[in-house]
């Protein structure tokens, strides 16, 4: 599997890749094993989304004068996610 992030521009232009994380799942019994509350995120296959808002905070942090946005799915709602991010109008 691949977990890609994108520089994309207002006007639609594509810039590149900023990351990119690649993983594949066990061949044998593939979504087996324990929930996912029962394991810590680094377990969890939700660490990519975590990763990619690390990556956009850090492209922040380079480009101050940027809007950067990062977006993500349903997936991506994870509890660490949450407490990691600023309070709205922080940061």
């Amino acid at each position: 599997m691949d977990h890609s992030r994108l520089a994309i521009i207002s006007d639609g232009l594509c810039l590149g890749g900023t990351g990119c994380e690649i993983w594949a799942r066990p061949l044998e019994s593939p979504h087996a094993g324990t929930h996912n509350r029962d394991r810590a995120i680094k377990d969890q296959e939700s660490i990519r989304w975590l990763n990619g808002y690390r990556d956009a905070c850090d492209d922040a942090q380079q480009a101050a004068q940027t809007l950067v946005v990062s977006i993500a799915d349903r997936e991506s709602g994870v509890y660490e996610g949450f407490i990691e991010s600023p309070e709205p109008g922080v940061g």
